[in-house]
């Protein structure tokens, strides 16, 4: 039972990568005004004047950073396999 548990590898594809970034790039500007006015994230997303300004801001950074990192080419490589150039890749295109 432990040998067939830790024999299971998850392969992670680009898809999978996109996907996680997607749901990290909506998270952050809601985690960052929960921080900022110091309060719990059910409530930022229930006050009347920061839900036009906060979607604004999710889908302006979402389509950014998507942009910037298909342009850059982070979900064209092989990660399993990954060398030095991709990890210069990834600190320029994060950076």
């Amino acid at each position: 039972m432990i040998n067939r548990i830790s024999s299971t590898r998850f392969y992670f594809r680009n898809r999978h990568f996109l996907s996680i970034d997607l749901f990290l790039f909506a998270f952050t500007p809601l985690w960052a005004l929960a921080l900022r006015i110091d309060t719990d994230l059910g409530l930022v997303l229930n006050r009347p004047g920061y839900q036009a300004d906060l979607l604004l801001i999710i889908l302006l950074f979402s389509v950014i950073k998507l942009t910037v990192f298909l342009w850059g080419g982070l979900y064209r490589h092989y990660w399993r396999y990954a060398s030095i150039d991709e990890l210069s890749s990834v600190a320029i295109l994060t950076g």
